[in-house]
C-alpha cells in the first residue's frame, strides 16, 4: 500500500482576528459538500448544577432563526437536500449538515442565522427539556452507556467528567433565563471553526465567511481545568444476570509525540477479531459476549476505556484478564501485529478520503485539538514509518499503573488498585 493511493489536497484557510477559522477540502469530483461549526461550547462548561445545560441550550438553538420559526427553519433545509446533525460533546458543540454543492451558500446562510439569530422560543422550553430528559432516560436504559458514563466520571473529575446529557434533577432546574444566558456566553466565534469538504467554490465561500462572521462579537470565558483523579473501584449493584465492566486508564492526547506509538499499540490490543482482548478472553477463553478498548481523547487530557460484557459468574475472570492483556503490552509487541494494525489503520485512511462528511468533522476536530492540521498523506508516512523497537521501547516506559473501575451488576468484584 504507497501514499501514492491518496491525493494530497491543500486545505484552504481563512482566519478571522475575532478567532474564528475556516477550513476547507476540495473534492472537486463530486456533486456534493459536507459543512460543519465546531464551537467551544460543551458539557464543560454547564454549572454543576445545570448539567445538561450545553445539550439542552443545542436543542432550543434549532428551534427557529432570524424570521423562520422552527417549523419553516426544517422546511428550508429540507428544501435544499440538507442531511444535517446537532450534538453536544464535552468539549464543543457541533451543527453539521451536508447537501448538494449548489446549494452551499444557501445552506450556510441558515446556520449562520441558527448560530448568530436563533429565536430561542421561550413557549417551546417544555418540549427541549422533554427531549432532553429522553437522552437521560435512554442512558438509564443501557447498563453500557451507565458504566461508561460513570467511568468518565472518574476519570475527568469536576466539569470534563460532566455527562453532556445532564441528570433528571439537573435538566428539571434549568430555566428559559439560564438557557439565553448560555447562549450569550457560549455562542461565540474565538475558537470557533467552520469546516467544509466536497465541491466548493473558494473565493466564493471565504467571501461569505469573511461576510457573515468578521463582525461577531468575541466574549472571553475562564478555560476549564483539569482536577486530579482519585483513581478507585465503584460498584452499581443491579439485580441482573449480566455484569458490565469498564476500566480505564491514562493516555497520551493527539498533541503528543508518543501519540501514534499509543495508537499502534492500542490496536494490537484492541483493533479487529485479531487483537488480543478480543482473541485472548472472548475467543480462547469465551469469557464474554463483546470486549473492547477505546481512546478517549479531549484536548489537553486523554484516557484508554476498555469494556466488556459478560455473566455474573464469568466477570472476576474477564476482569481479570483485561488486567492481564493490558499489563503484558509492558512485554512489546511483534511484527505480525503491527503489520495488522499498519494495513487496517491506512485502509481507514484510504477509505476516509472518499467521504466529504468524515474529511470535514476531521478537519474540525483536528484544528480544534491541535491548532494545525495534519494531512493525511502526514499520518500516513507516520504510520508506515513505525517500528517494532519504538512502540515497545514506548510501551516499556508508559506502563499504565493506575486504573479506574467501573462495574455493574449483582455482584461486586475484587480489585486491587
Amino acid at each position: 500500500m504507497s501514499t501514492t493511493l491518496i491525493a494530497q489536497r491543500p486545505v484552504d484557510t481563512c482566519h478571522l482576528p475575532n478567532g474564528m477559522t475556516l477550513l476547507a477540502e476540495p473534492m472537486p469530483w463530486l456533486q456534493s459538500v459536507a459543512f460543519c461549526f465546531l464551537l467551544p461550547s460543551g458539557s464543560c462548561y454547564d454549572p454543576i448544577t445545570l448539567q445538561g445545560l450545553g445539550s439542552m441550550t443545542n436543542e432550543m438553538v434549532q428551534r427557529g432563526c432570524g424570521h423562520r420559526n422552527s417549523r419553516q427553519f426544517t422546511h428550508d433545509l429540507d428544501a435544499l437536500g440538507i442531511d444535517r446533525s446537532f450534538s453536544t460533546s464535552t468539549l464543543y458543540s457541533f451543527f453539521g449538515g451536508v447537501g448538494l454543492s449548489a446549494n452551499l451558500e444557501a445552506a450556510l446562510a441558515l446556520y449562520t442565522d441558527l448560530l448568530r439569530n436563533p429565536l430561542l422560543p421561550e413557549e417551546q422550553l417544555e418540549e427541549a427539556r422533554l427531549v432532553s430528559l429522553q437522552e437521560v432516560l435512554s442512558v438509564e436504559d443501557d447498563p453500557a452507556q451507565k458504566v461508561f458514563e460513570k467511568l468518565q466520571r472518574k476519570q475527568y473529575p469536576g466539569a470534563l467528567g460532566q455527562p453532556t446529557s445532564g441528570t433528571k434533577e439537573t435538566l428539571q432546574a434549568i430555566s428559559y433565563n439560564d438557557i439565553v444566558d448560555y447562549y450569550q456566553k457560549g455562542y461565540q466565534p474565538k475558537g470557533t471553526t467552520l469546516s467544509v469538504a466536497g465541491n466548493y467554490n473558494w473565493p466564493k465561500l471565504k467571501e461569505f465567511f469573511e461576510d457573515h462572521f468578521s463582525d461577531w462579537e468575541v466574549k472571553e470565558r475562564p478555560p476549564v481545568l483539569a482536577e486530579p483523579i482519585d483513581y478507585s473501584y465503584d460498584h452499581l449493584e443491579e439485580e441482573t444476570s449480566q455484569t458490565h465492566i469498564g476500566l480505564s486508564y491514562d493516555a497520551v492526547p493527539l498533541s503528543h509525540d508518543n501519540y501514534y506509538r499509543q495508537r499502534a499499540a492500542l490496536g494490537v490490543l484492541s483493533d479487529g477479531m485479531s487483537s488480543r482482548l478480543f482473541s485472548n478472553i472472548r475467543e480462547k477463553q469465551g469469557l464474554c459476549y463483546t470486549v473492547f478498548a477505546n481512546l478517549q481523547a479531549l484536548k489537553n487530557q486523554a484516557s484508554i476505556m476498555c469494556y466488556a460484557g459478560t455473566s455474573t459468574d464469568r466477570a472476576q475472570r474477564t476482569l481479570d484478564s483485561i488486567f492481564q492483556e493490558v499489563a503484558t503490552l509492558r512485554d512489546g509487541i511483534n511484527q505480525g501485529e503491527l503489520d495488522r494494525f499498519k494495513v487496517r489503520f491506512k485502509s481507514g485512511l484510504i477509505r476516509q478520503q472518499e467521504s466529504s462528511l468524515f474529511r470535514c468533522q476531521a478537519l474540525a476536530r483536528q484544528w480544534f485539538q491541535l491548532g494545525k492540521l495534519r494531512s493525511i498523506v502526514e499520518i500516513y508516512k507516520i504510520i508506515e514509518e513505525l517500528g517494532v523497537q519504538e512502540v515497545n521501547e514506548y510501551l516499556l516506559s508508559n506502563t499504565p499503573e493506575k486504573f479506574n473501575v467501573v462495574t455493574l451488576g449483582a455482584q461486586q468484584l475484587e480489585v486491587s488498585l
